[in-house]
């Protein structure tokens, strides 16, 4: 037969394990859950440790089911590896490549906004630059799109030349023709 001490002490486990499982700390719920069942024997208490111990049998089924996905990444990622560098998936699709080409400003092929600061100009060049770089892209207009890459990067990292390409509004090679304020030679 338990002492009264027992109760009040499994009372206050159980009470903890409660807590425990609704803070999704399966295992300390389960500790608790054992040591109001040891205390106190009584079904009460039995079937809180029971229904704890099927909410960790489902946990553990359902780590099992994320390693086993977590598996599948990897091994296709060492799939990925496997393959000739040429093959790999690092390189820029001609879609991408004709898309960049098209921008308009040197912010756009960035793709950054013109508060952007040095670091994220840096970032984006560096994301860029992997990307379309003539070694690792073997997509026709990869060399151009690099080129352009590299030139939008040169201009916005130097603060006087990126001074200059907000204040004409365009590309450092645009001609001053298609300038809005432009003498065309007609008047």
């Amino acid at each position: 037969m338990p002492h009264a001490a027992n109760k009040d002490e499994a009372a206050k486990c159980l009470q903890l394990s409660r807590r425990f499982l609704e803070q999704g700390e399966t295992i300390l719920a389960l500790k608790y859950a054992e040591k109001a069942a040891r205390l106190d024997g009584s079904s009460g208490n039995q079937q809180w440790l029971d229904q704890i111990q099927k909410q960790k049998e489902q946990v553990k089924e359902d780590d099992q089911e994320a390693d086993t996905a977590e598996g599948a990444e990897r091994e296709a990622f060492r799939e990925e590896q496997r393959k000739p560098k040429e093959q790999r998936a690092t390189s820029a699709s001609l879609g991408e490549i004709q898309n960049l080409l098209k921008k308009k400003n040197y912010y756009q092929v960035l793709d950054v906004q013109r508060s952007a600061t040095e670091a994220e100009i840096k970032k984006a060049y560096r994301k860029l630059a992997l990307l379309y770089h003539p070694d690792k892209s073997k997509t026709a207009g990869a060399e151009e799109a690099f080129k352009l890459v590299s030139k939008a990067f040169s201009c916005l990292n130097d603060p006087d030349k990126r001074r200059q390409n907000d204040m004409t509004g365009g590309q450092e090679g645009m001609s001053f023709r298609n300038h809005p304020f432009a003498f065309n030679g007609n008047m």
